[in-house]
């Protein structure tokens, strides 16, 4: 059991001397007691093989494979071992033992180092490798000019640590949502106006170690991101807005106390970017905002943490000022600050977490009735002839395009809007939530004709060429009766490590499948035709699967494919022979529908594969 106290504006835990003199009782279904051993924060519980602690500390379990190493290679040493003996020891005995954890550890550096060279000086002269010889050469692949012959613990952590992050976030149970729980709340204490692990540039010094932050570090020493979709992050709210951490974090000589205090403040004011703590107008900070006696009217769940202290304060206005207000920095304690670059007109797409008193639109004013329950807003209409709004009745939702103002009562009682309408859009946001990938064109779109059919049949092929390395898909869909075609062809956009015939076939029915759901065709009679007699086989297999099978190859694309089509109410994948006019001479007009639509699509296919270019962007996220 933890046990907290706030000092210093922080919490942290209490020492075991305030309550160790507490005992905790628990009964089982019969009634029998027992006492529950107390153990320290920092002391660890074993369970599956790994040392837990409470407080995230991993030295217990560090110490623990460190001891291990040392006792596999005191042994390995008194052995004699020809060279296969030897690395089939390393391979099948040592370091699956001595990293069974490594999944769900975040060891250092320095700490790997030591049991990397516990192993090294004992297992390179048994591989007939020179213990002296530099690492680089010994760990590095055959085109760099290593040996490619031995491997490395801190790869290893690597490795296993984001495979199972990967594998949980596409596997999308529990711990999927717990993944995705801790990620949005680093989103949130970080205060980066990005997703922290697609933009891993920006250094968070200030930000507490842990399981997130160590995965952020290591994608960005490989120069690495993980993509995940429909995950939350804020953004700018209007233009020359920017995240208060990200330009405080580029302060030159700033220390990682200072930015640790600055964020504690931040928090605690519930804010994240400048254009929440400045005034609606855009030209000033309030003086009540480094004082603690102004929090935002957020939605989003903060972390409770106490009040800072003054100190804290001042060094948040101080640091404030060296970044937002330098011009007119030497300003009293109890004036506005003004801001050196006034902020501009309110986003329109932007995500809002703070609730304003009044919105406007460029007629319409809407004001937070002052009321608890549901939120609800009186609807104000403007009067061209006299430029003040009169109430017109209730509104329960804003429009996408309304952005805060201030109002102001005159004499008549009537409100006016103390800001004119300037709401855009923001096309970063734009760019960025659409990823860089290219669009997939469709050709001869019958939507009108495919509505009103109650069955559709498609048909999908990819091809690939290995020489190339390139490989696209084609597509099409018709009614029972012939009617409405519709088809599309693009290049397969993807690691090209993992790029083969089926992934092509995969990307095809992937595509097509999305492209029914997105079109509302999810009621109708569908039937999709392939002629990987194997790809129809894997998707008609309905199983969930489990996180070993998606270490198979495809996997990701197979998953996606499969959460879709649950949401069809008949979805069902046949086979066709492919390449049937290779076969015989009859003609095309007179072999079966799946047969013309597969032949058609294959030819599509291979031409699109000689035609396109090889994509450069990163690829489209699967669900």
């Amino acid at each position: 059991m933890l046990s907290w106290m706030p000092l210093g504006g922080y919490y942290i835990t209490q020492h075991r001397r305030h309550f160790e003199h507490l005992n905790v009782w628990i009964k089982d279904h019969r009634g029998r007691a027992s006492q529950i051993k107390y153990k320290h924060h920092d002391q660890p519980n074993e369970g599956l093989g790994v040392k837990l602690c409470p407080s995230a500390n991993q030295r217990p379990e560090f110490e623990k494979r460190l001891d291990q190493a040392k006792e596999y290679a005191k042994k390995v040493q008194t052995t004699r071992f020809y060279v296969h003996e030897a690395w089939t020891a390393l391979t099948v005995n040592v370091l699956p033992s001595i990293t069974y954890s490594f999944p769900i550890t975040r060891f250092t550096k320095a700490q790997l180092l030591r049991i990397s060279r516990v192993l090294d000086n004992v297992f390179l002269p048994k591989l007939g490798v020179n213990r002296k010889m530099k690492r680089i050469a010994v760990y590095a692949p055959l085109e760099y000019g290593g040996i490619n012959y031995y491997p490395s613990i801190e790869t290893i952590q690597d490795q296993k640590g984001i495979g199972l992050v990967m594998r949980q976030l596409q596997l999308g149970k529990e711990i999927s949502h717990d993944l995705r729980i801790l990620i949005q709340t680093a989103q949130l204490e970080s205060g980066m106006v990005t997703p922290i692990l697609d933009d891993t540039t920006p250094r968070l010094p200030y930000m507490e170690p842990g399981q997130i932050m160590h995965l952020r570090d290591r994608l960005r020493d490989l120069d690495g991101s993980i993509v995940i979709e429909d995950i939350w992050y804020p953004t700018l709210q209007r233009e020359r807005d920017e995240s208060i951490m990200g330009k405080l974090a580029q302060l030159p000589g700033i220390t990682k106390r200072e930015l640790e205090h600055a964020n504690q403040c931040r928090k605690y004011i519930k804010v994240i970017t400048i254009a929440e703590m400045a005034s609606i107008c855009g030209r000033y900070i309030p003086p009540n905002r480094f004082n603690g006696k102004w929090r935002a009217k957020s939605s989003l769940k903060w972390a409770r943490q106490p009040p800072p202290t003054g100190p804290m304060w001042d060094k948040f206005r101080q640091l404030i000022k060296r970044a937002f207000c330098f011009k007119r920095r030497h300003t009293r304690i109890e004036h506005q600050v003004p801001l050196d670059v006034p902020l501009g007109k309110w986003h329109k797409n932007a995500r809002r977490h703070i609730c304003y008193d009044a919105y406007r639109t460029k007629r319409v004013l809407f004001v937070k009735q002052q009321v608890y329950g549901p939120i609800c807003y009186d609807r104000y209409v403007t009067n061209e002839e006299r430029n003040y709004f009169v109430q017109e009745g209730i509104s329960l939702k804003l429009p996408p395009d309304a952005h805060p103002v201030t109002t102001t009562v005159s004499r008549n009682e009537n409100l006016i809007a103390d800001q004119e309408f300037g709401s855009i859009t923001d096309s970063t946001l734009l760019e960025y939530q659409k990823l860089d990938s290219d669009e997939e064109e469709v050709n001869g779109s019958n939507m009108e004709i495919l509505l009103k059919s109650e069955t559709l049949i498609t048909c999908s092929d990819g091809s690939y060429d290995p020489i190339t390395a390139k490989a696209a898909f084609n597509w099409r869909i018709v009614t029972d009766k012939e009617l409405g075609l519709t088809e599309c062809s693009a290049p397969v956009n993807t690691n090209p490590k993992y790029l083969n015939s089926y992934r092509a076939e995969y990307a095809g029915i992937r595509s097509l499948v999305n492209y029914l759901k997105t079109r509302g065709l999810t009621q109708k009679d569908i039937t999709v035709y392939c002629d990987s007699k194997s790809c129809v086989d894997e998707l008609n297999n309905d199983y969930d699967p489990s996180i070993t099978d998606l270490e198979k190859p495809e996997s990701d694309i197979i998953k996606s494919i499969k959460t879709m089509a649950r949401t069809f109410k008949t979805l069902k994948f046949a086979w066709v022979k492919g390449h049937q006019d290779e076969d015989d001479d009859t003609p095309f007009e007179q072999r079966p529908l799946p047969v013309r639509l597969n032949i058609a699509c294959d030819t599509a296919a291979k031409e699109c594969m000689r035609n396109c270019i090889k994509p450069k962007k990163r690829a489209r996220p699967m669900e």
